[in-house]
């Protein structure tokens, strides 16, 4: 009985730090239901059974969904897109695409509410971005798209090339549109950039959350299933 104590005590504890050290609000509130289970079965193993059982019922599945519903019901998150093949693109009225399947893991993985926005050209969607109607901008940007860093992040996410064509510069995936609409371009490659999606400032559980889901993304290799996926 005594080694049981103990053991669920120490678990506790491990409970307790977890959900400090957890980067989102959706882990917190998992790692707190799983500290309240090792708080209801401690009070159980010491003759507790009543505390044990409010502790579970009150403490543990209750609170988990008025956190959950609340997280839900007060974050939104409001995503501004450039329509780009490959990346985020609506498909029989549903958004596709490699970025999409990234960004909108928030929504199974968090809890958060999220409201999609097409904007016509980049400058429209860094105007939201910056008058905060957006949190996040997405569609193919690259690390070249977005000069002034005052008022957004950038997130990299997936490396790629800039080729140049006559005067100007181009990503892979606007020469690779390229190539569908004119049979022969000369396109010499000329350095690396990453694609990235850009947030508000403001937005530090977003930045924390999306950093966090793909190095997880990464070291499971799933990141590079989405990839072949799409591109």
């Amino acid at each position: 009985m005594l080694f049981a104590v103990v053991a669920f005590s120490c678990l506790y504890l491990l409970a307790a730090l977890a959900i400090i050290s957890v980067k989102t609000n959706f882990k917190a509130v998992i790692w707190y239901g799983i500290l309240g289970f090792f708080s209801s079965i401690v009070m159980l193993l010491l003759g507790a059974p009543d505390v044990a059982l409010t502790q579970f019922t009150v403490g543990v599945t209750l609170v988990i969904l008025v956190y959950i519903m609340a997280i839900r019901k007060q974050r939104r998150v409001r995503i501004g897109y450039i329509s780009t093949p490959h990346m985020i693109y609506k498909r029989n009225e549903e958004l596709n695409g490699l970025e999409w399947e990234i960004i909108s893991r928030i929504q199974g993985l968090e809890g958060y509410h999220i409201e999609p926005f097409e904007f016509e050209n980049i400058q429209k969607a860094l105007e939201a971005l910056k008058t905060g109607a957006v949190d996040i901008v997405c569609g193919g940007l690259t690390n070249e798209s977005v000069e002034d860093l005052q008022f957004f992040v950038k997130i990299p996410y997936l490396e790629t090339i800039l080729f140049k064509i006559g005067d100007k510069e181009v990503d892979y995936l606007h020469l690779k549109s390229l190539r569908k609409t004119e049979e022969k371009i000369e396109a010499i490659p000329t350095r690396k950039t990453h694609y990235i999606f850009l947030l508000a400032e403001a937005a530090e559980d977003l930045k924390n959350f999306i950093i966090s889901d793909l190095d997880e993304l990464e070291a499971s290799g799933e990141l590079k299933k989405i990839v072949e996926r799409y591109l």
